[in-house]
């Protein structure tokens, strides 16, 4: 039989959750004696990359196919899918991991993974969905051409491709699908992504519940501002907020003034944190922080359980299903600070039930689950089953 032949496509790809789950996705091809091609305009990442980050030894060819326009997001998803179109005709199954599946033509078979739909960002009344009190978009702003004019492109596109199948990876991004798609809800499949590590243990002997960890791509949106003065009213807690960040990005720097300038000592800034040092730091720590608005699901959430912390996260997005007790998630700055002092007060038995629950629930974020539920569907598009 001829070897079937499968693409992985994504615009541009970075270290982070969505490669995480093209890391994934590769795996599970490979033990289907698959190894795909990953279609791409720029990838910043390699299968070295996939074992050291992720812990996944997989095998996977690479193809940039054309320069890495520096153009805004939205457009930059439609060229490349516009463009895509060339490349993709040889193969019998493409797994798109952008976030949109329009300008893709309707004869193709198509996985589409979809973390967030661009569609639901671009038809938000707010300039972003992780802003939910911040700025709406305007059109006499010329600085919102770009969202508006993409928004105009989406607004009257309400089919998929007809061999397009969707899955999400939380309930909260299935429900946004569903809100601006012509699309039963029962051919939607949730599949979460494969963070959680079946072997993960801990050792809870080392854990200090007075340290504080965070990580992610310093940003705006990420909110480690915030953090910071979370920090400032919590001087009995230490944190440490990992991140990545160019020594001269603007939001690292607005970081690093605000902690100096209030002289925080307990407050810990890791620029471009290597991998030696960010498990050290999670083997301390007994809790940890996430503070994005409306994120789809929080896979640094589930590392942050399956390395024995107690997560405090927003209330709101994928987080509600990742953390599910009431008493760890916030609403505002104030209410963390609150939610914080709480846990410092409570007894070990308590923190036990706690992390227990945690830890189990996690447990449907695994390789092996992840695996179970996207084999039969890949099976399908390839018209195997």
């Amino acid at each position: 039989m001829t070897p079937k032949k499968v693409a992985i496509i994504q615009n541009r790809i970075i270290r982070g959750g969505r490669f995480h789950v093209i890391s994934g996705l590769v795996k599970v091809l490979n033990e289907l004696e698959i190894v795909p091609d990953i279609i791409t305009l720029k990838s910043r990442v390699n299968e070295k990359d996939a074992e050291q980050f992720y812990g996944d030894r997989i095998k996977f060819n690479l193809k940039e196919i054309f320069i890495d326009l520096r153009i805004p997001s939205d457009f930059h998803i439609l060229f490349f899918n516009s463009l895509v179109r060339l490349y993709i005709k040889k193969y019998d199954l493409v797994i798109n991991n952008s976030n949109s599946s329009y300008m893709l033509p309707d004869w193709l078979k198509i996985l589409s993974y979809v973390h967030y739909p661009r569609k639901d960002r671009l038809l938000s009344d707010k300039l972003s969905i992780h802003f939910p009190d911040g700025e709406n978009k305007n059109w006499l702003n010329p600085s919102h051409i770009f969202y508006n004019s993409c928004a105009l492109l989406y607004r009257f596109n309400n089919r998929l491709p007809t061999k397009e199948k969707v899955v999400t990876n939380s309930e909260f991004t299935k429900n946004a699908f569903i809100k601006n798609y012509d699309v039963n809800q029962n051919h939607i499949d949730v599949i979460y992504p494969p963070v959680w590590k079946e072997e993960s243990s801990v050792d809870f002997s080392n854990k200090n519940f007075n340290v504080v960890c965070s990580l992610g791509r310093f940003a705006k949106d990420k909110r480690q501002l915030e953090q910071i003065a979370i920090a400032e009213k919590l001087p009995n807690f230490e944190f440490h907020i990992m991140g990545f960040a160019k020594e001269d990005d603007p939001y690292f720097i607005k970081c690093k003034m605000y902690k100096e300038s209030k002289g925080l000592n307990n407050v810990h800034l890791h620029r471009s944190i290597n991998f030696t040092e960010m498990n050290n730091i999670f083997n301390e720590a007994g809790l940890f922080i996430h503070s994005l608005r409306n994120e789809p699901f929080g896979i640094v959430t589930v590392q942050a359980i399956a390395n024995g912390c107690i997560p405090v996260v927003h209330n709101s997005g994928g987080q509600k299903e990742i953390v599910n007790i009431d008493e760890l998630r916030y609403d505002n700055a104030e209410h963390a600070v609150d939610v914080f002092n709480h846990l410092s007060s409570i007894d070990k038995i308590r923190i036990q039930e706690i992390t227990h629950v945690l830890r189990e629930n996690s447990k449907k974020y695994s390789y092996s689950n992840f695996k179970k539920k996207i084999s039969p569907i890949i099976l399908s598009q390839l018209g195997d089953k």
